[in-house]
């Protein structure tokens, strides 16, 4: 959601801003996957989050070298990263759906508005215009507030 604000605020250099968002967002991830995996000895799916975050900090590490590379390929990155994020959220909502947990319909949703958000950003980069830059980040506020109302929905069943 953040991303979709800063895409239709903007802001000078908001191509680098959103850039940077996205590297500090993998970076989190990768940190609070392998942290959690290592840190839930008991967890079924330990094994699962260590990989998974070894993985996303592969990408940002990739994206920090990928700085001064031109915008249509930091923004590839960005999609192959968009791809594989919503591939892990499908495999989470199976190991979810084995385990009769409903939040797996949760995740199918954010790896459903993932996939949705991926095609828009691969229509965009070719024509990557402050215009482009203003309707990806537009659907990415949707996107995000559809899983931040979703989440609070599923958290009050």
């Amino acid at each position: 959601m953040l991303f979709g604000v800063i895409g239709i605020m903007q802001i000078v250099g908001s191509i680098k801003v959103l850039y940077m968002s996205f590297v500090l967002l993998i970076s989190a991830i990768a940190v609070l996957s392998i942290v959690s995996g290592f840190l839930l000895k008991a967890s079924k799916t330990r094994s699962w989050s260590i990989f998974s975050g070894i993985v996303n900090l592969a990408f940002s590490v990739y994206l920090l070298f990928q700085i001064g590379s031109s915008t249509p390929d930091q923004l590839w990155i960005i999609f192959y990263w968009v791809m594989f994020y919503a591939v892990t959220e499908i495999i989470e909502a199976g190991i979810l759906i084995y385990y009769k947990n409903a939040f797996a319909a949760l995740l199918i949703i954010n790896a459903s508005l993932t996939l949705l958000f991926g095609y828009f950003l691969s229509i965009v980069i070719g024509n990557f215009i402050p215009q482009t830059v203003f309707y990806i980040g537009l659907v990415a506020l949707v996107i995000g507030l559809t899983n931040v109302l979703s989440s609070y929905i599923l958290s009050k069943l």
